[in-house]
C-alpha cells in the first residue's frame, strides 16, 4: 500500500551508519502517503545482515500502522495540557484568595501541605507533618472544640466547618483560620483521606473586632445624645410652658383689639419655635431609628378637612387660594397613622402657601386625592402655582437642613427639616413620595401609601342617588369654577350645566339645584333651590327651609358639600346638625363636664415656679381647687394627710421624681386597701416611648408640655367623668323617687333609653335592662376570653357587638369604652388597660342596678 518512502537526510544517514558498521538497526516514526492520498502514521525499522567476515549482505525493513497509537498519544498531550493549566489556575486562585490546600490519610494521620499551609502554620517547607504537628498549633482556648469537629466529622463521614485560632511557632502570632473538610474513599485502595482548605481570616475578624467596638461606641453616643434630647426638649419646653400657659389664660381675659392682636403674635411666634424644636426632636428619633408608627382607623376625608382648617388663615394672609378635591370613591375608613399623615400633610401644603408667591398673577394651590381599591393605597397630590424648582435642586430636595437654594432660607425661613422629615415618615409607612417641578411655575408633590380598608370599602356618600338632578354653576371661570364643577360631577348627577347657557324658560325647579357666589342671586331669584359660597348674613341660619344654603368655601369641605347638595335635592333631613354627625370627636369631649366642685381638690407636684403659677391659673381658670407642692416627696406627705381624687405631677422633679411619687402612692393604696387615686404625668420630656414609660408607673395619663389649656380641660373632664362613673356614693339609685334614671352621673342615660324603647314606662326599662344586663355579662366572659388569647378579629367582634348591646341600653359610657376597643383592636396593650376600666364601669353598673332591683 505504500507507494512511496522518502527517507530524507535522515534516513539517509541511518542506513549510512548501517553500512559503514557503525549499527546494527535504527527505528524510527514518520508520516507516509497513500495510494489514496492521505497520511499514515507508521514506524520503519531497519537492520542490516552481515555475512561472515562482518560486511554488509543486505537489510531487513518492517513497516509498522502505529496511527491509533498517535491519536492516543496526541490526546494525552492534550489532557497533561489541560490539567496542567488547571491546576497552575488552582494555584493562582489559591494564592489569590490565600486558600491553603492540604490532605490527611486517615489510618496514617499523615499530612500532605501546600506552601500556603507551610506558611501559615509557620513550618519549614517540605518539612514532614501528621495530626500531632497541626493539633500542637492549635490555640489552647480553641484546641477542644476544633479536634472535636474533625473527629466529629471523621466517625460521621460528613462535611465539617470550623473556625479556630492557631498559634505560628515562627512568628508566635495569633491568626484565625477558617476550615473545611470532607472524607473521600478511594475505591482502589480502600484508604479514606480527608481533603480541605484552611482560610486566614485573621484579618477580617479584627475588622469585624473594629467595628463592635464602634458599634458599640455609636451606640452609647446615641444613647448620650437621646439624653441630651430628652434634657434639652425638657429645659426649653419648660419655659415654653410658661409663656403660652400664660398666653392662653391672658386671652380670656378683657382685652381691646390692639391687645388682643399682640397676644395673638405672642402665641403665633410661641408655636413657631415649638414647631422648630418638634422638628428637630422628630429628625434626631429618625435617625436614631427610635420613631414608630401607630395606625388607626381613619376616617381620611376628615383628616385632610382638619388640616385645611388649620392652614386656612396662614394661606388667606398670604393671599393664596386653597383648593381640596377629593375622590369619593375613597373608603370612607382606612388604615394609617393619622399623626404622621397629618404631620407630612402640613409640611407639604406649608410649602406649597410659603412658596406660592405673591407676585404672581395665580396664587393656587390644588391638594387632590385618590384611592386604588386594588392595591388599597392612597395617593395624595398637592401642587402649587409657585416658583418651582430646577432637576439640580430636586436632587438634593430631601436632604436634612437643605432648602432648595441659599437664598430660601433668608427669603421664605424655616429649619429644611421639614421634607427630609416627611420623607423619612413616608418611607416607614413603606410608601413613596414623588416630585415633579417646572422652574418659574410651580411644583407638585404626590404621596403614595398603604391604606388598607377594615370594612367593605364604600364611601358614605355612594347611598345618595343624584341622578334625576342637575347642578348649575353660576360661577366666574376659574380654579374654584373648575373644583366644584369636578366635586358635582363625583356625584353621579344627570347634569352639570353652566349658569350662563341655560335659559330661565328652561328651569325645572324640581331637578335643579343653582350654585352661586353672589349674594344678589338670592334676592334676584328666591323660588329657586340654590347652594350660596359663603357665610350666611349675621344672625341668620346656615340653612332654613325653603331658604338659600350657605356652604362655607374658606376651605371648602367636600363632606359639607355633599351634604349641602343631598338637603337641597331631598336625600337629607335640614333638621340634622351635619356638623356634629360628619364630625369624630370624642364623645367625652362633648358630654357635660363633671362638676368641677365635687372633685374636690387636686393635688399638684410641680417644681418650677413658673409652671407652678400656669398650672394654678389654669386649674382656676376651669374652676377646679388645687393644692401645689414643690416636689414628689411634699406631694407624697400631703397625699397621705388628705383625700384626693387625682394628682397632676411633673415626671422629673428633685428630691422624688413624678415616677417615685407614683410607684409610692400605687404601693401604699395596695397595702392600705385606699380608693385608687388618678394621676396625670405631665413632662417636657418629648422623646418616644416617655408615655409608655408613664403608664407603666401606674399613671392614667400623659400630657406633654406646653400644657394647653383645652387639653387639659379634655383630659380632665374625660379622666374625672369616667371616674365618677365608678364610685358608688356619686351615682344615685335607678329607681330614686320619680327622677328615675335622669340623673347626669348615673350609667344609663335615662332619655336615650326612653328614645330606643318609645317609652318612658319604668318597667318597660327595667325589663330592656335587665335583658341588657344578661347579654352584657355573657359579652364580658367572652372579651376578657379573647383578650387574653389576643385574638384580635373576636376582640374587635365582640366589642362591636357588646357596643351596640350598650347604646340599645342607654349605657353610653360603655358604649364609648367598647367602641375604643373595637377602634383599637389590633393593640391589645391598649385594650388591655380600656378593659380594666371597662370591668370597673361594669361592675359599678351592677351596683347600680342591684340597688334597684332590676337584678337579684
Amino acid at each position: 500500500d505504500i507507494t512511496h518512502i522518502d527517507f530524507l537526510s535522515e534516513s539517509k544517514n541511518n542506513v549510512a551508519t548501517l553500512i559503514s558498521g557503525k549499527e546494527r538497526s535504527f527505528s524510527m516514526d514518520k508520516r507516509y502517503i497513500k495510494r489514496d492520498g492521505t497520511f499514515v502514521w507508521a514506524t520503519l525499522s531497519v537492520s542490516v545482515v552481515l555475512d561472515e567476515w562482518e560486511n554488509p549482505k543486505y537489510f531487513i525493513a518492517v513497516i509498522e500502522d502505529i496511527e491509533s497509537r498517535k491519536i492516543i498519544e496526541d490526546e494525552l498531550r492534550a489532557a497533561k495540557k489541560s490539567r496542567d493549566e488547571l491546576l497552575r489556575g488552582m494555584q493562582l486562585a489559591s494564592d489569590a484568595g490565600r486558600i491553603c490546600n492540604w490532605s490527611m490519610d486517615v489510618t496514617t494521620g499523615q499530612l500532605k501541605w501546600d506552601d500556603n499551609m507551610y506558611r501559615l502554620y509557620g513550618v519549614s517547607l517540605g518539612s514532614e507533618v501528621d495530626y500531632q504537628v497541626w493539633r500542637d498549633t492549635l490555640h489552647p482556648e480553641d484546641r477542644d472544640i476544633a479536634v472535636h469537629e474533625v473527629e466529629t466529622a471523621l466517625n460521621q463521614s460528613k462535611v465539617f466547618n470550623a473556625e479556630f485560632r492557631i498559634i505560628n511557632p515562627t512568628t508566635r502570632k495569633t491568626h484565625w483560620v477558617k476550615a473545611a473538610g470532607n472524607v473521600a474513599k478511594d475505591s482502589d485502595s480502600g484508604k479514606e483521606i480527608l481533603f480541605g482548605i484552611n482560610l486566614d481570616i485573621t484579618q477580617e475578624r479584627m475588622t469585624q473586632a473594629k467595628l463592635e467596638k464602634e458599634s458599640i461606641a455609636a451606640h452609647k453616643a446615641n444613647q448620650a445624645k437621646s439624653r441630651f434630647l430628652a434634657t434639652m426638649s425638657h429645659e426649653i419646653r419648660t419655659p415654653m410652658n410658661g409663656v403660652i400657659g400664660m398666653v392662653d389664660l391672658l386671652k380670656e381675659t378683657a382685652l381691646n383689639r390692639e391687645q388682643a392682636q399682640m397676644v395673638s403674635t405672642i402665641r403665633d411666634s410661641s408655636f413657631s419655635l415649638l414647631e422648630i424644636i418638634n422638628d428637630i426632636l422628630d429628625f434626631s428619633k429618625i435617625e436614631s431609628g427610635q420613631m414608630s408608627l401607630d395606625p388607626t382607623e381613619v376616617n381620611i376625608l376628615n383628616l385632610i378637612e382638619k388640616t385645611l382648617e388649620a392652614l386656612w388663615v396662614h394661606a388667606y394672609q398670604s393671599d393664596v387660594n386653597l383648593y381640596f378635591i377629593h375622590d369619593y370613591a375613597t373608603p370612607e375608613f382606612i388604615t394609617l397613622d393619622s399623626v404622621r399623615v397629618r404631620q407630612v400633610l402640613l409640611n407639604l401644603l406649608g410649602n406649597a402657601i410659603k412658596f406660592t408667591s405673591s407676585e404672581r398673577e395665580v396664587r393656587d394651590v390644588f391638594i387632590r386625592t385618590s384611592y386604588c381599591h386594588g392595591t388599597q393605597r392612597l395617593s395624595v397630590s398637592i401642587q402649587d402655582t409657585g416658583v418651582g424648582m430646577t432637576d439640580e435642586q430636586i436632587d438634593k430636595l430631601f436632604s436634612p437642613f437643605t432648602q432648595a437654594d441659599s437664598s430660601t432660607t433668608r427669603r421664605y425661613g424655616g429649619t429644611g427639616l421639614g421634607l427630609s422629615i416627611s420623607k423619612s415618615f413616608v418611607d416607614l409607612m413603606k410608601g413613596k413620595i414623588d416630585v415633579t417641578s417646572d422652574f418659574g411655575n410651580g411644583s407638585t408633590f404626590t404621596v403614595i401609601i398603604p391604606a388598607p380598608y377594615p370594612n367593605d370599602g364604600n364611601s358614605r356618600y355612594h347611598h345618595y342617588d343624584f341622578s334625576h338632578f342637575s347642578f348649575v354653576l353660576f360661577l366666574e371661570k376659574n380654579s374654584a369654577y373648575s373644583t366644584y364643577r369636578e366635586h358635582f360631577s363625583q356625584l353621579n348627577p344627570a347634569n352639570v350645566l353652566d349658569g350662563d347657557k341655560i335659559e330661565w324658560a328652561e328651569w325645572k325647579c324640581e331637578t335643579m339645584i343653582a350654585v352661586t357666589a353672589s349674594e344678589d342671586f338670592v334676592s334676584d331669584h328666591p323660588d329657586i333651590r340654590r347652594i350660596v359660597l359663603g357665610e350666611p348674613p349675621v344672625g341668620a341660619e346656615r340653612y332654613t327651609y325653603p331658604g338659600a344654603y350657605w356652604l362655607s368655601p374658606c376651605p371648602l369641605k367636600p363632606s359639607e358639600l355633599v351634604i349641602a347638595a343631598a338637603i337641597m335635592c331631598g336625600l337629607e333631613s335640614p333638621d340634622v346638625d351635619w356638623s356634629q354627625a360628619i364630625s369624630n370627636g370624642d364623645a367625652f369631649v362633648n358630654a357635660n363636664q363633671f362638676d368641677a366642685k365635687q372633685c374636690g381638690a387636686i393635688l399638684c407636684a410641680e417644681d418650677q415656679p413658673t409652671n407652678q403659677l400656669v398650672l394654678a391659673k389654669q386649674l382656676s381658670q376651669l374652676g377646679y381647687q388645687h393644692e401645689m407642692t414643690a416636689n414628689g416627696r411634699e406631694a407624697l406627705e400631703k397625699w397621705r394627710q388628705g383625700h384626693y381624687s387625682l394628682l397632676i405631677t411633673d415626671c422629673h422633679m428633685p428630691d422624688m421624681d413624678g415616677f417615685e411619687l407614683t410607684s409610692e402612692i400605687r404601693r401604699l393604696e395596695a397595702e392600705e386597701g385606699k380608693p385608687r387615686t388618678l394621676i396625670i404625668a405631665v413632662t417636657a420630656n418629648a422623646l418616644v416611648g416617655e408615655a409608655d414609660h408613664c403608664l407603666r408607673a401606674g399613671m392614667d395619663d400623659y400630657i406633654a408640655k406646653p400644657v394647653e389649656l383645652e387639653t387639659l380641660k379634655r383630659v380632665l373632664a374625660l379622666r374625672l367623668r369616667g371616674r365618677s362613673l365608678r364610685i358608688d356614693t356619686m351615682k344615685p339609685s335607678i329607681g330614686q323617687s320619680n327622677r328615675g334614671m335622669e340623673d347626669s352621673t348615673s350609667l344609663i342615660d335615662d332619655i336615650q333609653l326612653e328614645k330606643i324603647i318609645g317609652s318612658d314606662d319604668n318597667e318597660m326599662k327595667r325589663a330592656v335592662l335587665s335583658m341588657f344586663w344578661q347579654s352584657l355579662s355573657a359579652d364580658m366572659q367572652e372579651l376578657e376570653q379573647a383578650v387574653n388569647d389576643q385574638d384580635e378579629d373576636k376582640v374587635k367582634s365582640l366589642a362591636h357587638g357588646a357596643r351596640g348591646a350598650a347604646t340599645s341600653g342607654g349605657a353610653m359610657a360603655l358604649s364609648q369604652l367598647f367602641r375604643n376597643i373595637e377602634k383599637n383592636s389590633a393593640d391589645i396593650k391598649h385594650v388591655k388597660k380600656v378593659f380594666t376600666e371597662l370591668r370597673a364601669m361594669v361592675s359599678a353598673l351592677e351596683t347600680e342596678l342591684r340597688k334597684d332591683r332590676i337584678i337579684e
